[in-house]
């Protein structure tokens, strides 16, 4: 398992990763899966818990889309 070396300039949280748009580093939940930018930089149009391709079908399993 990879340590987490670096905090989330959001914050503060253990953080592995970068937002592709301005370098700082960003938690999980500060990083748009869709562009992997900070929730800071980030220009979609869906909140980052709202992404389609995160949602589930209702039963506990992710949803397909086709």
């Amino acid at each position: 398992m990879t340590e987490l070396r670096f905090a989330c300039s959001i914050c503060g949280e253990p953080s592995g990763e970068i937002c592709h748009w301005c370098t700082k580093d960003a938690c999980a939940n500060h990083l748009c899966t869709r562009c992997q930018r900070c929730s800071d930089c980030c220009s979609c149009d869906v909140p980052l818990d709202d992404h389609p391709e995160e949602s589930h079908s209702g039963n506990g399993h992710p949803a397909v889309f086709h």
